[in-house]
């Protein structure tokens, strides 16, 4: 598919579902080294499509998994209470959030596997946020290399951070 083909496709989909939606976050986390200095990346749109805000943050001694799931924390703490579409590049987010979280809980915070859950503070802190808000919350993801707009720009601000907190005068 040709990225002009995949834009119309993405935004006759964006128009459909943001009917639906009241803001549309795209977030991403981002580390280099794993664990090292990393950033998280948030572009919020209003259901019309506009930029609503774009915000970014870092953190020093990190891991990838956990950006990501800070990033998603960020985001929902930026944007108003509504219904709201998060879409991130992390399975790690999006199964944890779909599929995982509730057997996590009933099982107290153990795993399948019986050990404990990894970055259960974070998981704590972004349920927490989800559960306090007034609207409902969906969870889609996108494909790190999608030529989306709004992803590309809050993979963009990830990595800067990133660089930004590693030192890089270039970030």
């Amino acid at each position: 598919m040709s990225i002009q083909s995949y834009l119309r496709s993405d935004t006759r989909t964006f128009r459909k579902e943001q009917s639906v939606f009241d803001f549309i976050i795209y977030a991403d986390g981002a580390c280099i080294g794993n664990p090292g200095p990393g950033g998280v990346g948030v572009v919020i749109l209003n259901s019309d499509g506009t930029v609503y805000t774009e915000c970014s943050g870092t953190a020093h001694d990190t891991t990838n998994n956990q950006m990501e799931l800070c990033a998603v924390i960020t985001a929902l703490q930026h944007c108003p209470d509504g219904g709201i579409l998060v879409m991130t590049d992390s399975e790690y987010v999006v199964k944890g959030m779909t599929a995982w979280i509730e057997g996590w809980k009933d099982n107290g915070w153990r795993n399948s596997n019986k050990k404990p859950v990894a970055n259960k503070k974070l998981w704590l802190q972004l349920d927490g946020e989800v559960q306090a808000r007034a609207g409902d919350v969906t969870w889609r993801w996108i494909d790190r290399n999608s030529p989306n707009v709004s992803h590309l720009r809050a993979h963009e601000l990830a990595e800067k951070a990133a660089r930004k907190r590693a030192g890089n005068r270039h970030a």
